[in-house]
């Protein structure tokens, strides 16, 4: 099953979800509905209130990685110096 990155894009632009529904026209409950089985017109507009392209509302984040178990971010340094 795909999830969608829709929290997280929230969270980086400094929206709640409750925010995102009213963007969307739409109350917080049919929002969180529509996220279950979102349909293409839902990802749609989902992208247009977040202002990023469908396809970004599935890619895996490349900005940071967070820990599965606690939820905190995991700092990632490649190469010694």
């Amino acid at each position: 099953m795909t999830t969608l990155r829709v929290k997280e894009i929230c969270k980086d632009r400094g929206i709640t979800l409750a925010e995102l529904a009213k963007r969307m026209d739409i109350s917080a409950s049919a929002l969180s509905q529509n996220l279950k089985k979102p349909s293409y017109e839902t990802l749609e507009k989902l992208s247009m209130a977040l202002k990023v392209d469908v396809p970004e509302l599935f890619a895996t984040s490349k900005s940071h990685i967070n820990c599965p178990h606690c939820g905190k971010p995991i700092e990632i340094t490649l190469g010694a110096k």
